[in-house]
């Protein structure tokens, strides 16, 4: 086969550019081009070291490279060699005017628009006070729980295959003790389904109870996680006004609703027992699904909570009821549940198959562990006396040295208080003023809805006293300042 000629090339590279990189781009480029044509021989080591002013170990290193990339081959006693079969190469300096030239519009649905919408959430979370949305590691007996994790990790067998999408029967079993015992709830195992969280829980479940286009109640204002899932499942969303005793049902043209009973997020007040008989009632004569979100009630366990829906005398068909451990736990752990009527048990269980099939048994186990163990029990009452302790203390301070620009609106459940402002006083600009010095306060009217508050949600759960008070601290400042402004 005769010898195909090397044509002049320029192997010199620039001062500032890589020079394993601008080699390898050089005969990359060349190949692709055509400018080195397959079955043609390379420059040895050395010549192309004189020739590119790159180092013999560099020159070496570029050529095993695309040796084992196909690019290249060694013929014993004759060198470096482009290969006789090359595989496709985009030269580097036409690389983008090729995808330029070849770029196409394609189609994006409502559904990716809103999940890219939702993304800054988590962008925004931060561990800064007073965030509602820190883990309450401070107290959390963390060598127990390892101790756990570490007797399941000594048998790890035992967890590693599929498990059952409703989720692993023991901890389903220990969510059924609790609920009883603490939220009146009397629930099978076989009716409880494991999920990855709340968001999860519900995602799944108002695809099982609403047809693309049906209508879901929420509360107003809402969660903005919350309202951007359900149009990301492409429901639609009707929404409720609230007064002093929780959310006015009005069943109107809907097929679900959607409540936080324990604690509304942002407003902060708790659904009387009297309107939860209401909601009921409501659903119960129109049809409508009913999703009871039961949101930190655990932080409450020593405040006399009240009753959850689910627990009320006719709920059990119509009511779906959601609680997770991301809050008394922490979030990483990623584990919640969801309550449902016997006739949904297999199809959630059905969903959560075909979405994401189970969650892993080892977290489980080590969870339903902690629970029969009685630690979950102490950790839950030394975190509701630690949270009271916290809640007065912040709620103290705002009544006695800020309560000129606001009220606080009291609630003896949940990790955070809602300080209601003056109309005169912007909330998102005290939020804004607040995380330019690193602390997260919550402007309430950031939240969904067509009935909007103003005022600070201000998280204490995370939060040592010395940490509150100082935050409170700079938070009259601000107000100070934006008073004068």
């Amino acid at each position: 086969m005769p010898r195909k000629i090397l044509p002049p090339l320029d192997w010199q590279i620039g001062e500032d550019e890589p020079k394993a990189e601008g080699l390898k781009k050089r005969l990359l480029s060349f190949i692709g081009k055509g400018m080195l044509p397959e079955g043609t021989r390379l420059p040895s080591v050395r010549q192309m070291t004189a020739s590119s002013g790159v180092s013999k170990n560099t020159v070496e290193r570029v050529y095993a490279e695309l040796k084992d990339e196909g690019v290249i081959a060694v013929r014993p006693g004759s060198g470096f060699w482009v290969a006789e079969r090359l595989p496709v190469i985009c030269p580097p300096e036409i690389g983008a005017i090729a995808a330029e030239d070849y770029h196409v519009n394609m189609p994006i649905t409502s559904a990716a628009k809103e999940a890219a919408d939702a993304l800054p959430f988590f962008r925004r979370h931060t561990s800064w006070p007073l965030s509602c949305r820190c883990s309450v590691m401070d107290i959390f007996p963390e060598k127990r729980w390892g101790a756990i994790n570490a007797q399941i990790a000594r048998s790890p067998w035992l967890y590693t295959n599929y498990s059952d999408p409703k989720g692993y029967f023991p901890l389903r079993e220990m969510i059924c003790r609790n609920l009883f015992k603490y939220r009146s709830i009397s629930a099978k195992p076989e009716n409880v389904v494991i999920t990855n969280g709340t968001i999860n829980t519900i995602g799944l479940v108002i695809d099982l109870v609403l047809e693309a286009g049906q209508r879901i109640a929420l509360e107003s204002p809402a969660n903005n996680l919350i309202s951007s899932l359900i149009r990301y499942h492409g429901k639609k969303i009707q929404w409720l006004k609230s007064d002093s005793e929780g959310v006015i049902p009005e069943a109107g043209n809907i097929s679900a609703l959607l409540v936080t009973p324990s604690i509304q997020v942002p407003a902060g007040f708790r659904m009387s027992l009297a309107r939860r008989e209401e909601v009921l009632s409501v659903c119960r004569k129109k049809g409508v699904w009913l999703l009871e979100n039961d949101f930190d009630t655990e932080f409450g366990l020593l405040n006399d909570p009240l009753p959850a829906i689910r627990s009320l005398p006719g709920a059990e068909d119509c009511t779906i009821y959601s609680g997770t451990f991301s809050s008394i736990i922490f979030p990483g752990i990623r584990i919640g549940y969801a309550v449902v009527p016997e006739t949904l048990a297999d199809a959630l269980a059905g969903s959560r198959f075909l979405n994401d099939r189970f969650s892993s048994e080892s977290r489980q186990a080590a969870l339903a562990e902690f629970i029969r163990s009685g630690e979950y029990e102490t950790h839950v009452r030394k975190v509701a006396t630690v949270f009271n302790q916290r809640r007065e203390f912040l709620m103290n301070l705002l009544k006695e040295k800020a309560d000129r620009w606001g009220h606080v609106s009291s609630n003896a459940i949940g990790s955070h208080i809602t300080f209601s402002l003056d109309d005169c006083i912007s909330d998102k600009a005290i939020a804004a003023k607040a995380f330019e010095r690193k602390h997260e306060f919550i402007a309430c009217s950031s939240f969904d809805g067509d009935y909007q508050i103003n005022g600070l949600m201000l998280g204490f759960g995370a939060f040592p006293t010395p940490t509150i008070a100082e935050s409170v601290e700079l938070l009259i400042s601000i107000l100070k300042d934006s008073v004068r402004a």
